[in-house]
């Protein structure tokens, strides 16, 4: 297992047992290594709820992280878009991915 194999795990493990509700009710999937790829992906889908507060399907979006320098992750939203509600979720979600990350990035010290 390679240091991006062993990252990418461990990442994994501490978003499925730690990055949950509000929206954020799926599991976190690993995506496959590209060869070459410095990153590691990992993949959620969100649960949407309209105004009159039913859910209204799912956005799919992963967090794209290079291997070099894990503060510079991204979000990027897949699959089919809500696109009413990307604009709404981006900062929420960007938020709360960064608390994580950073709670993450403690507990490896």
């Amino acid at each position: 297992m390679n240091i991006r194999e062993y990252f990418g795990n461990m990442a994994l493990d501490y978003f499925n047992e730690n990055l949950s509700g509000s929206g954020l009710d799926c599991d976190w999937s690993l995506k496959p290594y590209i060869e070459n790829s410095k990153n590691i992906i990992l993949a959620t889908s969100f649960h949407c709820m309209h105004d009159h507060g039913y859910y209204d399907g799912y956005q799919d979006l992963q967090i794209v992280i290079p291997i070099n320098d894990i503060s510079d992750w991204k979000l990027q939203f897949t699959g089919i878009r809500k696109k009413n509600y990307i604009s709404l979720l981006r900062e929420y979600l960007e938020d709360t991915i960064h608390y994580a990350m950073k709670k993450f990035v403690e507990s490896l010290d």
